[in-house]
């Protein structure tokens, strides 16, 4: 369905709609994940088909896209919704991803280790550009288990839970459409909860290009310091990677969900609103890149003597060495995105809005909506 703001309607008001929506969306795709997962199970032998895997899979994604969507909207709207309501609403949206969110890093791991593997350095110190081929093929398949063989499960035990959580989610915004008619044509508390969010993305921002820097340092004396105590060392090289892990981590989240917000709000202005969202998903990508290979490092260690420990050794350090690229343009990426002050981000935004709005009530016509 469409996600942008419908300009026949106030502000404020299409925004409670817009998160009502989503929340439809997201039972509607978690009913037909738990639909296909039941026909697959009932088909002979209870196997499962290609497509009726890939069918669940893609429903599973939409919903929790969904509910991304939904919470992004939520915080927009706290300032509307009071402190109370907000919290309410924002704790049930995030109960029910929670519910949805383990099976993304089992899927992820073939993908995380080809793009490693092509890291990989050889004799010489040449990095090898070729894809992975035979040598790689027994990890592989360990990484992989039985992912192959099912998809995502959606229980309907678990269907019905989330619909619990959004049943507390939709009672919230039903309070929410009250004070938003009353709100009218005033855009001032989205520019309140614009300004928050941005200024939190900005902080998240900065601290993660903090621990790129850190983590950056440390790999660099790295070879030095372990020649004297290598136990300390590892203990501190990993504490630094976590911690650049979990910055970049929160960063992600925190500029995705804004990324969901100016979605909505992009047909006040599409060209500069699009180019800037161009931005936060090229960031999204890189992060959530680097975080597979975070999860792919943490499952090989399981698989020592399973496969040969020279290839472990490969793999790991060929994830490394693409870890570190990927932080670095990161790095970069948010030194763009942090640049503007919070106050001007909002501000200029909703300029576009105010200007749109009065377009559209000059004009009597509907401004088109954007899609997600």
């Amino acid at each position: 369905m469409g996600f942008g703001w419908d300009a026949t309607r106030d502000p404020c008001d299409d925004a409670v709609r817009a998160a009502v929506g989503q929340l439809r969306v997201a039972l509607r795709e978690l009913r037909r994940a738990a639909a296909s997962d039941a026909a697959g199970s009932a088909a002979a032998g209870g196997s499962i088909d290609a497509d009726t895997r890939v069918d669940a899979d893609l429903a599973v994604h939409e919903a929790r896209k969904a509910l991304r969507r939904a919470r992004a909207m939520a915080e927009l709207l706290r300032p509307l919704a009071g402190a109370d309501v907000a919290r309410d609403l924002i704790d049930a949206v995030r109960g029910a991803r929670r519910r949805l969110a383990e099976a993304r890093d089992a899927a992820v791991l073939p993908a995380a280790l080809r793009a490693a593997w092509r890291e990989r350095v050889g004799p010489g110190g040449v990095r090898e550009g070729r894809p992975p081929g035979s040598a790689v093929a027994p990890l592989r398949l360990l990484l992989e288990g039985e992912r192959g063989a099912a998809p995502t499960r959606v229980e309907p035990e678990t269907v019905a839970a989330i619909a619990a959580d959004l049943e507390g989610a939709r009672h919230d915004l039903r309070l929410l459409h009250a004070a938003a008619r009353a709100a009218g044509g005033d855009l001032e508390p989205l520019g309140r909860g614009l300004r928050r969010m941005h200024r939190r993305a900005c902080a998240a921002g900065e601290a993660a290009r903090a621990a790129v820097d850190a983590a950056a340092s440390d790999a660099a004396s790295h070879d030095a310091v372990v020649r004297g105590d290598a136990d300390g060392v590892a203990v501190v090289r990993d504490g630094v990677a976590v911690v650049c892990d979990g910055a970049l981590h929160d960063a992600r989240k925190r500029f995705k969900e804004l990324g969901y917000v100016m979605r909505w709000w992009a047909p006040a202005w599409r060209r500069p609103i699009e180019a800037w969202l161009q931005e936060v998903d090229a960031l999204v990508d890189v992060i959530g890149a680097d975080h597979d290979q975070v999860v792919l490092r943490s499952r090989l260690p399981a698989l020592e003597g399973a496969v040969d420990g020279d290839l472990l050794a490969r793999v790991l350090a060929a994830s490394e060495r693409r870890s570190a690229g990927l932080r670095a343009k990161a790095a970069r990426n948010l030194a763009r995105l942090t640049a503007e002050p919070s106050g001007a981000f909002a501000a200029r935004h909703l300029a576009y809005l105010a200007s749109a709005r009065a377009w559209r009530v000059r004009h009597g016509r509907r401004v088109r909506r954007g899609r997600a």
